[in-house]
C-alpha cells in the first residue's frame, strides 16, 4: 500500500511535499472538492520531532481498519441561496443582518426561516419546539434550491433535536451546515452519522468584523479563493511543542461532553481535536476534561487546538479556597503528553473566528503560529 501511495505521489507536482509528510496521513490536494474520497481510517499516531517522523502509540495490530467515505460538500459561489434558519435559542432578522450583508456581497440569495421572520419568543430558551425546529431544517436540507444552512444563533436546543432529524436524507443531500457555540451539536451528529463535512465557523449574528468574514468567505467559497487556507496563529500559546497533522474534529467543550455516550460521540483517534468554551468557570472545565481523559479521546489524538477564551486567567472562590484558573488546568491536563497542544487560537467565542471545517485535513506547527488546512477529504 505504501509503496503505491508513493508511486501515485512521484507522478504529482505534490510530491515534494508529501514526502515531508506521513504517507498514510497525506490526502492528495488535486482531490475533487464536490466528490466523496474512500480513505482508510487509519488509527496509528504519527509525531514529528523536527527531524524525522518517528510513528508511536501504535494501535493497528490490536484494531482493524476500515474504510470511511467522507463528503464534501460544494463550494458556493455567486449562484448560490443561502438559507439562515434558528436550530437552538431564538434571534431575529435585525441580529443576523452581519450575515445576510456577507452572503449577498458575495452575490448569493438569502433565504430566512420562518424561525427568523416571525420569532415571537413564546418558547423560553429555544427558537421554537423541538418539532418544529426539526421539520424547518430538515426542509432546508430536501430543498434542491437551498445551497447551504447558516445557522443564526448558538444558545442552547440542538441536541434536542438530534433523534428527529433524517440523517438518511441528509447524507443524500450534502450541503453546508455553517455555525459554532451549541451548533457544534449538530455539526458533530451530521458528521458522526453521514461523514459529511460540517463548518465550524460564525453564526450569522456574529459574523461582524473583518477577519471572521474573510476566513468564512475562503473555507466556503473555496472555488474562488481556492486551498489550501493558511491561517496565522501568532497570537496561539503552546502547551506543548511540535507537528500534527490528521483530520479535524470538535467544538464547544460543554457540547461535545454532552455527546459522549450517545451515537454522536466523537472519535478523536488520529484527528485533531479542537475545543472552544466560554463563560465556564475552572472547576467545570475540569470536570469535562478529566471526563475526555478518562473516556480515553486524548490517547491517540494527533494533536489539540484549544480556541481563544475570554476567562482564560480568571480564578473564582471556591470555598474554603480558590479554583484553578483554566489556563493552569490546560497546562496540567496537557503538559503530561507527547502531542502537540496549543491555546488562545483564533475561534470561538471571540471577534475573530475562524471557520473550521470538521472532517477535513489540517495541519499545524507550533513553532510556526500557523493553521493550514488542506483542499482534499
Amino acid at each position: 500500500m505504501a509503496i503505491k501511495r508513493r508511486k501515485f505521489l512521484k507522478s504529482t507536482a505534490l510530491f515534494g511535499l508529501a514526502s515531508a509528510l506521513p504517507l498514510k496521513a497525506f490526502a492528495p490536494k488535486d482531490t475533487p472538492l464536490a466528490e466523496s474520497a474512500e480513505t482508510e481510517d487509519n488509527t496509528d499516531i504519527d509525531t514529528y520531532d523536527g527531524d524525522s517522523w518517528q510513528e508511536e502509540n501504535k494501535v493497528s495490530s490490536r484494531r482493524k481498519k476500515t474504510k470511511t467515505c467522507y463528503v464534501l460538500p460544494p463550494s458556493l459561489d455567486e449562484y448560490s441561496t443561502v438559507g439562515i434558519m434558528c436550530p437552538a435559542s431564538p434571534t431575529n432578522m435585525t441580529e443576523t443582518r452581519y450575515g445576510r450583508r456577507l452572503m449577498k456581497e458575495e452575490g448569493c440569495t438569502v433565504v430566512n426561516a420562518d424561525s427568523v421572520r416571525w420569532q415571537k419568543n413564546e418558547h423560553r430558551y429555544l427558537a421554537n419546539t423541538d418539532e418544529y425546529r426539526a421539520e424547518e431544517f430538515m426542509a432546508y436540507i430536501k430543498d434542491p434550491n437551498i445551497n447551504a444552512i447558516f445557522t443564526a444563533r448558538g444558545g442552547f436546543g440542538c441536541i434536542r433535536m438530534l433523534n428527529l432529524l433524517d440523517y438518511n436524507a441528509i447524507a443524500q443531500n450534502p450541503k453546508m451546515i455553517i455555525g459554532f457555540s451549541d451548533i457544534s451539536a449538530l455539526l458533530l451528529a451530521i458528521h458522526a452519522k453521514t461523514k459529511i463535512v460540517t463548518y465550524h465557523g460564525p453564526v450569522a449574528s456574529s459574523v461582524k468584523n473583518d477577519f471572521s468574514k474573510k476566513h468564512l468567505r475562503e473555507i466556503c467559497f473555496y472555488n474562488k479563493y481556492k486551498l489550501p487556507h493558511i491561517v496565522p496563529m501568532g497570537s496561539s500559546q503552546t502547551i506543548n511543542s511540535g507537528y500534527a497533522m490528521g483530520r479535524l474534529i470538535g467544538g464547544n467543550l460543554t457540547v461535545l461532553i454532552s455527546l459522549m455516550g450517545t451515537p454522536f460521540e466523537v472519535d478523536t483517534r488520529g484527528k485533531i481535536l479542537f475545543l472552544e468554551e466560554v463563560s465556564e468557570d475552572g472547576y467545570q472545565v475540569d470536570r469535562m476534561l478529566k471526563q475526555l481523559e478518562l473516556a480515553g479521546k486524548f490517547d491517540h489524538v494527533a494533536g489539540v487546538m484549544i480556541g481563544t477564551i475570554k476567562n482564560l486567567n480568571s480564578r473564582r472562590p471556591f470555598y474554603p479556597n480558590k479554583g484553578y484558573t483554566i489556563k493552569e488546568l490546560l497546562i496540567q491536563y496537557f503538559k503530561k503528553y507527547d502531542f502537540p497542544v496549543l491555546y488562545n487560537a483564533p475561534f470561538g467565542h471571540v471577534d475573530n473566528n475562524m471557520t473550521l471545517p470538521i472532517g477535513t485535513y489540517a495541519e499545524f506547527h507550533t513553532d510556526r503560529k500557523r493553521l493550514i488546512l488542506h483542499n482534499a477529504i
